[in-house]
This record gives C-alpha cells, sequence and structure tokens, in this order.
C-alpha cells in the first residue's frame, strides 16, 4: 500500500502539515486543498517534494457564493496521485476535504478495505460529494458503498438524502 497521511494546515490541527512536513523533509507529495483565494503555504513549497493545489470550500451542496469541489477537481487530483508512493492531503482542519480525497485516491490504488483503513472515525468526517464523485470517476459503485457501509456504522449517517439529491444533478 502506498503511504498516504492526512493532515490540516491549521496549527491546532491533529496532525499539522507544517509538522509532518518539516520533520520528512522533501518526503512527501502534497495536495493542499483550500479556499477559492488562498494560497499554497510557504512550507509546502520548502518541504514537499511536488504539490498539487486545489481551490474549492468544503461543502457538498450548492451555496451561492461557495466553491463546491467538482468532477474535475477530483479527476485533477486522482491523475495528479498516480504512480505517487508517499502523499499527504490536507486541507484547512484535516477532517473533510482532505480525508475523502485521501480515501479516493487510495481507492484508486488500492483495495478498498485499506482506503477505509486511513478514516479514523473520531476525526475524519469525509466530504461525501468528493467520495461520490470519484466513484463515479474510477467507475466503481462499491467505493461508495463502502463509504456509505463505513459512515452509516461510524458516524450514524446512512448518506441517503445526499445520494437522491446528487443523482437528479446534472454534472459536466
Amino acid at each position: 500500500m502506498n503511504k498516504i497521511a492526512i493532515a490540516g494546515q491549521a496549527s491546532h490541527a491533529y496532525s499539522p502539515l507544517k509538522k509532518v512536513l518539516e520533520d520528512n523533509p522533501k518526503e512527501f507529495d502534497v495536495v493542499v486543498i483550500n479556499g477559492p483565494t488562498d494560497k499554497v503555504p510557504d512550507y509546502v513549497l520548502e518541504f514537499g517534494k511536488d504539490h498539487l493545489h486545489l481551490q474549492f470550500d468544503d461543502v457538498i451542496y450548492d451555496y451561492g457564493h461557495m466553491v463546491k469541489p467538482e468532477r474535475h477537481h477530483v479527476e485533477k487530483a486522482l491523475e495528479w496521485a498516480k504512480g505517487r508512493e508517499n502523499i499527504v492531503v490536507a486541507c484547512a482542519a484535516g477532517i473533510s476535504r482532505s480525508s475523502a480525497t485521501a480515501y479516493a485516491i487510495t481507492c484508486q490504488e488500492n483495495n478498498i478495505t485499506d482506503a477505509l483503513s486511513i478514516l479514523y472515525p473520531q476525526l475524519h468526517q469525509p466530504n461525501k460529494r468528493i467520495v461520490y464523485l470519484a466513484s463515479q470517476i474510477l467507475n466503481q459503485p462499491e467505493i461508495w458503498d463502502s463509504f456509505v457501509n463505513w459512515s452509516s456504522t461510524h458516524l450514524g449517517d446512512s448518506c441517503g438524502s445526499f445520494k437522491k439529491w446528487f443523482d437528479t444533478q446534472q454534472f459536466s
């Protein structure tokens, strides 16, 4: 299994990205997920091996002024991650966008059981929209189904209303 870590950019995050990179200089390729106007932190450029910068908010539905994760964001992350061995995925807190993206990347490179093992129920609440898009892009419905089982068991969320809503949407 490829080494994948989930981190947060905030200093109070459970696993702060800055510390992960400083402790392991040039060891990790980094997926930085932050808001539409945010920049890549300088320490990523200094201590990361390579990086991908994705800019969207942590939402699953349409909220007018907020930028939601779209298919092209997930496709870009999956394509960029192919063949990379040590990846750290970071969003603001390391809870939702990063855990969903790390799960998707791990599903692409490994089996779903291994992918689910990177998620910690006490910490992660993966963004459903990212997970659902990844299952469609990779044409593997079991990515979503396994996530729903995990979410139902660990978070008490069967994701049913989200899937019904999402299935009615048109995406390019």
